[in-house]
């Protein structure tokens, strides 16, 4: 029997959970950093609460990768400086509320 090392593990097991869909994170925190780092730039763009964004019939981002990908892009446009795990609630409050993804 071959064995693995730990890290070949945790890796194979992330990109399981993450080809699956299933998202890592706090949602109520993403709520938070939500308000606090994207509120602002939404309002201004879109009017009213900013989440037309999120719910328009043109929207770009049709899956959770390309979800995680539009997060991490912000993130550098505006340089809010989120960590990993920040982003990562932010997103999974997002799916949870507004995309809906699997």
């Amino acid at each position: 029997m071959r064995m693995v090392s730990a890290s070949t593990f945790i890796f194979a097991l992330l990109f399981t959970i993450s080809a699956h869909g299933f998202l890592l994170g706090d949602p109520d925190n993403g709520k938070l950093v939500h308000q606090e780092k994207c509120n602002a730039c939404h309002i201004g763009k879109f009017g009213g609460d900013g989440a037309k964004i999120y719910s328009r019939d043109d929207r770009r981002i049709q899956t959770v990768e390309g979800l995680m990908a539009q997060v991490e892009f912000c993130d550098r446009q505006i340089k809010s400086g989120l960590n990993g795990d920040e982003i990562n609630d932010l997103v999974i409050y997002l799916n949870e509320n507004y995309y809906k993804f699997e």
